[in-house]
């Protein structure tokens, strides 16, 4: 996932935080369609930081789905994140060494 994260700008995505974080990570401008039935609704409130924190887009999954979804990655054409502060051989390298000391 890291290096599909690298190289693209928009990524469209539940609102899971672990999901979140991680495409964070990688600056990507999210379109985030929470599922509708979690536990406390945990991911439309995830959803909703992530849009007022990041400027993110918080798409409902109903019946105006396609059209909500279809409008906003429209605005987004044009986006282009800037590459250059993400380094995927360093992402590994930290990757390696977290999964060294748990197998260890």
């Amino acid at each position: 996932m890291g290096y599909l994260c690298n190289i693209c700008d928009i990524g469209i995505t539940r609102g899971g935080a672990t999901s979140l974080a991680e495409q964070k990570f990688f600056d990507m401008k999210l379109i985030i369609i929470p599922l509708p039935y979690t536990g406390g609704n945990h991911q439309y409130f995830n959803a909703k930081y992530y849009e007022n924190k990041f400027n993110d887009i918080l798409v409902e999954q109903d019946k105006n789905i396609n059209n909500n979804l279809s409008k906003n990655l429209y605005k987004l054409k044009f986006y282009k994140k800037n590459k250059s502060n993400k380094n995927i051989n360093i992402l590994n390298k930290n990757i390696e060494h977290i999964l060294k000391d748990i197998i260890s």
